[in-house]
């Protein structure tokens, strides 16, 4: 069983880069193991947002990644690659979320661990930096 399976209480959940292919595909998953979503926020690049994405039966504007606020966000996904995690990462965190991150940012990083929920989900008893990194 995932990490993601074992979440049993709703929580406020955000997609950076979810106009792109992976944020897509995790949408998709989401709904698919209907994961106990009590919000979801989109994010994406500035020419993105705007734009009217349909998840499950609700509509979501797409905010801009950059100027948006994470506050009231329990976890934030990210799939849009190193840069604008590294950018973005630690502002979300200090918002309040966890971050789990898809890119190669923090895969390299010792207070990030890197994770592959059916390999070492044990891995996930310490967060000190708030990130999880996953290939």
């Amino acid at each position: 069983m995932s990490a993601v399976n074992r979440v049993s209480s709703p929580c406020a959940v955000g997609i950076v880069g979810a106009t792109g292919l992976v944020g897509e595909l995790l949408l998709s998953l989401l709904a698919e193991r209907e994961f106990p979503a009590s919000e979801l926020r989109l994010f994406a690049s500035t020419r993105s947002a705007g734009k009217r994405i349909r998840w499950r039966d609700v509509e979501i504007v797409v905010e801009d990644a950059g100027a948006a606020n994470y506050a009231g966000l329990d976890i934030v996904f990210f799939s849009a690659g190193a840069a604008i995690s590294l950018e973005l990462a630690p502002r979300v965190v200090a918002a309040g979320a966890l971050v789990i991150d898809n890119s190669s940012a923090w895969r390299s990083d010792p207070e990030v661990p890197l994770v592959v929920a059916e390999v070492n989900a044990h891995a996930l008893t310490s967060i000190p930096r708030g990130i999880v990194a996953n290939p």
